[in-house]
C-alpha cells in the first residue's frame, strides 16, 4: 500500500538502458537511481516481453524490455537496477 501511495504520487520516468550479453545471460542494465532494496521494483510478463517499474527516491521508473526469454533474476548494484534473463540452451530432462 506504501508502494502504491509511492508509485502514484511520484513523478515517472524512463531510465537509461544498457545490454550486455555474457555466454548464456542477457543483462539489461537500468540506470535507477534512488532505488533502496529489491521490494521497491516490480516486474511484469507481457505478451511482447516484460514491464520493469522500479520506484525511487525521486521518480518511478517504467521501461519496457522486449525480450521474450525467460527471466533468471534481477538485483541492484551502485544505482544500476540489473535484469538477467536466460539466453541459453534450454535443459530437456531425458527418461
Amino acid at each position: 500500500e506504501k508502494q502504491l501511495k509511492k508509485m502514484t504520487s511520484l513523478p515517472r520516468a524512463i531510465a537509461k538502458t544498457n545490454v550486455k550479453r555474457i555466454g548464456d545471460k542477457i543483462i539489461y542494465e537500468l540506470s535507477t537511481p534512488g532505488i533502496e532494496s529489491a521490494e521497491d521494483v516490480f516486474i511484469s510478463r507481457l505478451e511482447s516481453g516484460y514491464e520493469v517499474k522500479a520506484i525511487g527516491s525521486k521518480k518511478v521508473y517504467i521501461n519496457s524490455v522486449p525480450i521474450n526469454l525467460p527471466l533468471r533474476k534481477y538485483s541492484i548494484s551502485e544505482n544500476k537496477l540489473l535484469v538477467e534473463f536466460n539466453a541459453g540452451q534450454t535443459e530437456q530432462a531425458f527418461e
